[in-house]
């Protein structure tokens, strides 16, 4: 289940401006999680790879990815290897369109996150550039090995952090749901401030506001009492991501 909540109310009664908040969005580690290793996975671009659902409850930008992978002193894993970022749509369920895909370089690897899960990494990849999610809109999220099979570490158990498994992809385009664990991996970025109103819409608001206040001071009521019921009642990831589907098992790292 998503540990994650969903910020999805706004400030309805002041004009401030919400702050931008960089660091984590999503933390999928092992350490993070608790969840146990099911197994390190076949990750390719060009072949088989993996797609996990994601959802905020705001807009965020997504600034850089890490992974989970086996440990590995092979030369072409030095820090800079390559790897593939896609970023499909959500399609009923099952990753759909294909946004957006880039080869990013791989600028860290250490054990920060891994907890007491033996020969395994982390591999980070800080992106050129973000990537700009929408506020409740459901996307699909993959970090592959652009040229050398980079494996991809899946947790599951208990504390398994989602449902327990991930879509397999063919290259770019969705194969399976695989049981396969949820996938090992973390988000960095920025949520996206709420702009700040200039004086002259505060003013002409403040207006209206004592307008309403005065001529329908009981319908104003009603409508500010729906609205706050919504944000106290509202949703959380794991509520929003609810689902159940048909899955197998994708090809193990040999």
């Amino acid at each position: 289940m998503m540990r994650e909540m969903a910020v999805v109310c706004a400030a309805i009664l002041v004009g401030t401006a919400a702050e931008a908040k960089a660091g984590f969005l999503l933390d999928f580690s092992p350490n993070a999680t608790g969840a146990l290793p099911v197994g390190v996975f076949r990750n390719i671009a060009d072949g088989q790879n993996f797609a996990e659902r994601i959802l905020f409850g705001s807009g965020v930008l997504i600034t850089g990815m890490d992974i989970y992978s086996l440990t590995t002193s092979r030369p072409e894993f030095a820090p800079g290897f390559s790897v593939t970022i896609r970023l499909w749509a959500d399609n009923g369920g099952i990753p759909g369109l294909l946004l957006h895909e880039r080869e990013e370089p791989v600028s860290v690897i250490d054990t920060l996150g891994v907890g007491s899960v033996p020969n395994v990494s982390r591999y980070k990849s800080d992106f050129a550039s973000s990537l700009a999610l929408s506020a409740n809109t459901r996307y699909w999220i993959g970090m592959s090995g652009t040229s050398v099979e980079f494996g991809m570490l899946g947790l599951g158990g208990p504390n398994a952090p989602d449902d327990g498994a991930v879509y397999q992809m063919n290259v770019g385009s969705p194969s399976f749901q695989a049981i396969a664990g949820d996938m090992a991996f973390r988000l960095y970025g920025d949520i996206q401030a709420v702009p700040e109103p200039s004086s002259v819409t505060l003013f002409g608001t403040g207006a209206m506001v004592f307008a309403a206040g005065t001529f329908w001071r009981r319908g104003r009521s009603l409508w500010l009492s729906r609205r706050l019921s919504r944000c106290r009642n509202a949703r959380t990831v794991q509520e929003m991501l609810r689902d159940e589907r048909p899955a197998v098992r994708p090809n193990d790292v040999s």
